[in-house]
């Protein structure tokens, strides 16, 4: 399988070019089978299947992502990290969203074993608009 063997820089480049495309299969194909991933709004997402249901809920919400990415910044050979400053529109409320977040990613033969993502969840409401919430995480599936 092509998947194999990717590097950090790889998988970093496939996270980033997944959501500029909003190619949902891209993002998910970089986590293994029993992968976890954090967004700081949800509990953990657990499983491929489980991943894919928050991808597929995200940029159903969402539109135009880009921005700029840094450098990936190893921390060992299974560890990196990735800074971004995006930028995507929310069609819902008519508005572009300000996105700056760090993602740390755990790697194993070329998979993403375990992927939190860390941002200000504050400054993101406030570009919301007064009285917004988060909407609820997609349902789970149990593994």
């Amino acid at each position: 399988m092509a998947n194999h063997g990717r590097t950090a820089d790889q998988l970093a480049t496939e996270w980033w070019e997944g959501f500029g495309t909003h190619d949902v299969e891209r993002l998910v194909g970089m986590f293994a089978q029993d992968a976890r991933f954090w967004d700081p709004r949800f509990p953990p997402f657990e499983g491929r299947d489980n991943i894919r249901l928050y991808y597929v809920d995200l940029l159903r919400k969402t539109a135009r992502w880009g921005g700029v990415r840094s450098g990936v910044y190893v921390m060992d050979s299974a560890h990196f990290a990735v800074h971004t400053r995006t930028a995507f529109d929310l069609p819902v409320l008519e508005k572009t969203i300000d996105f700056p977040m760090v993602g740390f990613f755990e790697h194993r033969d070329g998979f993403v074993m375990d992927y939190k993502e860390y941002w200000d969840t504050a400054y993101m409401l406030h570009q919301f608009g007064p009285g917004a919430a988060f909407p609820p995480a997609p349902a789970f599936i149990s593994q």
